[in-house]
């Protein structure tokens, strides 16, 4: 933001005009990039965004991602019941685990 803030504060490029002694500025005074910007409160609120994207968009669809791997890699939700040993099988997702005899 240290960046942002020095761009706003420098002067803007001055226009010139060529006269026969030489070259005159077009406008004398000088003017800067940023006049009457409140960069303080720029970057209040850029902090806020950041924030608010952390806090309602990151987050969620970090815990989404988390949830989509967990079911993905090895959590299958089918429910077997079987009165006789243990046995493994492959679910439509392509791994596989062992499931223990019920009665």
């Amino acid at each position: 933001m240290a960046l942002f803030k020095s761009v706003l504060l420098s002067p803007l490029p001055r226009a010139y005009d060529e006269v026969p002694a030489g070259v005159l500025p077009v406008d004398r005074d000088q003017h800067l990039i940023g006049l009457n910007v409140h960069a303080d409160g720029l970057m209040t609120a850029s902090r806020e965004v950041k924030e608010r994207l952390q806090q309602e968009v990151l987050l969620p669809l970090e815990q989404w991602l988390t949830e989509y791997r967990n079911t993905k890699v090895g959590r299958c939700t089918h429910t077997h019941i079987h009165t006789q040993q243990a046995h493994t099988h492959r679910c439509p997702d392509t791994y596989t685990h062992t499931h223990n005899s019920r009665l």
